[in-house]
């Protein structure tokens, strides 16, 4: 608005208005509220702030984008070029003379069409270049951002299957891209991913990637879209996850009940894990603050399940003030028994085979069902994964089923488990379950296989061939409950559907683990068309662990500060074209039906953003307002009436055919454009709503 209002000064149009939010009559019943929040007239222009902060506007003379104004504000420029004669009281019939009009000369209507032009684009443009100094001055203060360091890979997805190391960090996103090692994890990696997985068959995306021994490679990689499929996310991915620190948040830093919460002395806020049984963590890839990344914790966490740890932290010795000064302790961490419910849900087909691996030398194929290990039962599938370690180096028997052609046979093979241990919880729905020793990853379907005798599946009825349908956790007080939330985003009345389509057991037992002592377990089961509810209190398994022990850890990030102003202007522009390139990508994509409209948000989404950005620092939040500005930008210059955009349309066709729009047609028009954009506004809104009570 600020650029509407200086050039339209230069171009010597008298603006009325300037307001930041629009000051319209509010009235509930007999309560009228006041149209601005505060005003000032200096000279000729009234400066204020409306009652309802959205946008804002300028108030030109000649100018409003009330079509029901529109005959009114014509009459108001309108000046009379001669006055009439007065009477001739000797003449009765004295001829009237007509009176003629020209426009205001400082009216907006009076102004040559490059000029109109250039005052409505001069919004736009105040946009960008308002973007480009946010952005500018964000790096020349250091942007704190989450490095493209790859932390984990979750089971079968297509980075785990390529096998994709621990640590590579991306450099180069597709080939046109250009090299740099300060890519961001969601605002360059993420998106991009997201974009080439659209459409019926996502695209391969071609990555740079700088390998933990500092070899460069290219990986062409496909995102999935399984789940996408399933109605369990929204956009396609290629499986992967930022790099944690060692370090423990603040609040929470550890999850109540878990083993973290029972370490000896006690773990706190703030503390650094520096080693781990007697190994120093390798300080090479430490950030700015110092923090360690977190890789050869979780390798540790993932290879001695069942055994105590030996952690080294440091801890400040003056929490909450500027001292640097740190103090070394050594801490034991307990292992985390599994927690059960007693019940083996039927194991699904193989979904994905890691390359190179075990079961990729032995020829296990995707599609193949496991019936037997080393001629026992496949029991619990959650568990089996743990079961592999105890035949690491020796060579055992798969019996598979196998579609062939025309028939499904069994199928066996020779698989030799390898000493390998990923960390990675399935905190995320349709999560399949992997065997990291052999290389396979497979679904658990919703029919119950087998009941443990004495279990709390056994005492509460459950047998083998019930379908589990849905999970709901019961919690035991109100705190309980208001904790889960605040660690799991969940409300405890959200119901967890388990079908052939949503395999959500795995989640559902990840959640379990870290449910606050005494939460119940409550199954929707059926049986023989009859529908039953099950509750059951998990119970700590005497026999299986958990990889997950309650360590709360803070993401890895690092600092990008540019070194001059030079190079943040440079910076600057470059934020400034990203944004634009990915805001009019999405358009593309959204006219096109590839993303869901749903995806759209409004005000409360814009203010969530910017609050989680602020939460961040002042850096982060201005690449918000960049983001903000570049979007403001396009969507203002659609050829939409009412908008910047079909202004310059109706522009366009005065200067082509020499004489202004129909004024009838230019006001049907643009209340046909105001109606879109009140929908439009109604429809974000009612998404913002839907999210605050997912």
């Amino acid at each position: 608005e600020l650029g509407h209002f200086l050039v339209a000064k230069a171009c010597g149009v008298k603006c009325e208005k300037f307001y930041l939010g629009f000051d319209v009559p509010i009235k509930i019943g007999p309560l009228a509220l006041p149209r601005t929040l505060g005003k000032v007239q200096w000279g000729e222009t009234e400066y204020g702030i409306g009652i309802i902060p959205l946008g804002g506007y300028v108030k030109m003379l000649g100018q409003d984008d009330n079509p029901a104004n529109a005959q009114k504000e014509a009459e108001r420029v309108r000046i009379a070029k001669n006055a009439p004669p007065p009477p001739d009281a000797s003449s009765a019939q004295a001829p009237e003379a007509a009176t003629e009009y020209e426009l205001d000369p400082r009216s907006y209507p009076a102004k040559s069409v490059p000029q109109r032009m250039a005052i409505i684009s001069a919004g736009v443009i105040m946009n960008l270049i308002f973007a480009v100094v946010f952005a500018a001055v964000a790096y020349r203060m250091g942007v704190t951002y989450d490095p493209c360091e790859i932390g984990g890979t979750s089971a079968g997805s297509p980075a785990w299957v390529e096998d994709v190391p621990l640590a590579t960090k991306v450099v180069q996103i597709e080939r046109s891209g250009k090299d740099s090692e300060h890519l961001r994890f969601d605002w360059d990696l993420r998106q991009q991913i997201a974009l080439h997985g659209l459409g019926e068959d996502p695209r391969p995306i071609d990555l740079k990637v700088k390998l933990p021994g500092g070899e460069e490679q290219w990986l062409a990689i496909t995102p999935s879209d399984r789940l996408v499929k399933r109605g369990l996310s929204d956009f396609a991915s290629i499986g992967i996850r930022p790099t944690d620190s060692t370090t423990l948040a603040s609040k929470p830093h550890v999850i109540p009940g878990m083993a973290a919460s029972r370490a000896e002395p006690r773990l706190e806020g703030g503390d650094r894990i520096v080693a781990v049984d007697g190994k120093p963590i390798d300080p090479a890839g430490a950030n700015e603050q110092g923090e360690l990344p977190a890789n050869e914790l979780e390798a540790a966490l993932a290879a001695h399940l069942a055994q105590p740890l030996m952690l080294v932290v440091e801890r400040a010795v003056e929490p909450d003030t500027a001292s640097l000064a740190r103090q070394s302790l050594e801490i034991t961490l307990p292992p985390q028994p599994l927690r059960t419910v007693g019940l083996a849900l039927r194991i699904g087909p193989v979904e994905a085979v890691r390359m190179h691996s075990p079961a990729a030398r032995a020829g296990l194929l995707v599609g193949d069902t496991i019936q037997r290990v080393n001629q026992q039962p496949v029991g619990d599938p959650l568990v089996l994964p743990q079961r592999f370690e105890q035949w690491i180096g020796q060579p055992i028997t798969l019996e598979v089923e196998r579609q062939t052609a025309d028939k499904r046979e069994l199928v066996q093979l020779q698989v030799t488990p390898e000493p390998r241990y990923q960390y990675e919880v399935a905190l995320i729905p349709g999560s399949l379950v992997p065997v990291e020793s052999v290389g396979m990853a497979y679904a658990v379907h919703n029919e119950v296989d087998a009941v443990e005798p004495g279990s709390p599946a056994d005492k509460a009825g459950l047998q083998p061939g019930d379908l589990v349908y849905g999970a709901l956790f019961v919690a035991a007080t109100e705190e309980a409950a208001q904790t889960a939330k605040e660690l799991f985003g969940r409300s405890f009345d959200e119901e967890t559907q388990i079908d052939e389509q949503r395999e959500n057991w795995p989640y559902v037992s990840a959640l379990m683990q870290m449910m606050p002592a005494g939460t119940e377990l409550e199954l929707r089961c059926v049986r023989g068309g009859q529908e039953m509810v099950a509750r059951l209190r998990p119970e700590a398994s005497p026999q299986w662990f958990y990889v997950d022990r309650g360590l709360q850890l803070v993401n890895l990030t690092r600092v990008h500060t540019a070194t001059s102003w030079s190079e943040a202007w440079r910076l600057g522009f470059r934020e400034t074209k990203e944004k634009l390139q990915q805001v009019l990508n999405f358009l593309g994509k959204l006219v096109t039906f590839r993303i869901s409209p749903k995806t759209l948000g409004g005000p409360l989404m814009i203010a969530a953003a910017a609050g989680s950005e602020a939460s961040l620092g002042t850096p982060r939040l201005l690449l918000f307002l960049t983001l903000l500005s570049a979007n403001l930008a396009i969507l203002n210059f659609l050829p939409i009436p009412a908008l910047d955009g079909g202004h310059i349309v109706f522009l366009t066709a005065e200067a082509v055919t020499g004489k202004p729009v129909d004024e009838r047609l230019q006001g049907t028009l643009t209340l046909i454009g105001v109606v879109c954009l009140l929908g439009l506004m109604v429809f974000v809104f009612a998404n913002d709503i839907g999210r605050l009570f997912m």
